[in-house]
């Protein structure tokens, strides 16, 4: 599915909707990292036009904007869970779209928190840091010095794991 395409995200909450009859909990987790053309600011030729940019805030907007439709409709609360990433909150990361992205990912929360909390329908958003291993690893530059790089600088000395998040999960839909 297209993130991206509004259409797409509609057609998939209205499959969710017709198969389990409603709608309560949302996970959108939008997100790519391209090492070779995401760098610092002033290296970039467009910054509004990247893909992390792109798939990151469309994706999320999209994926909320049809899954909330629905959570009112339904009128009994619900659960949205944004994925956003720690370089939201660090500046750490060179690559500038795509940090400036999941900080506006944590601002969506905030926001669906805020407007649509008085509904039942709660909010929140997971910031993981540097995880062992995802889809786009080799293709960074430098991925062991890259790897080597984040684990100098985890206290706990080691990478977070794909799938290692579901206990904050669950603390957030109960």
């Amino acid at each position: 599915m297209d993130v991206t395409d509004p259409q797409q995200v509609e057609s998939a909450v209205a499959h969710t909707v017709e198969s389990f009859g409603r709608l309560d909990i949302l996970v959108a987790n939008a997100g790519i990292q391209m090492h070779h053309e995401d760098r610092v600011l002033h290296q970039l030729s467009k910054m509004f036009g990247t893909v992390p940019m792109t798939l990151i805030t469309k994706g999320e907007y999209f994926s909320c904007k049809y899954a909330l439709a629905q959570m009112v409709k339904q009128d009994e609360g619900g659960v949205v869970i944004l994925i956003a990433s720690i370089t939201a909150l660090s500046g750490m990361s060179p690559n500038v779209s795509y940090s400036s992205s999941k900080a506006g990912v944590v601002n969506l929360a905030r926001h669906i928190a805020v407007h649509y909390g008085p509904k039942g329908i709660r909010a929140n958003s997971i910031s993981p840091g540097p995880l062992e291993r995802t889809p786009d690893f080799d293709n960074h530059p430098d991925p062991v010095g890259r790897k080597k790089e984040y684990l100098d600088k985890m206290p706990v000395g080691r990478l977070g794991k794909c799938g290692g998040y579901s206990a904050v999960y669950n603390v957030f839909v109960h």
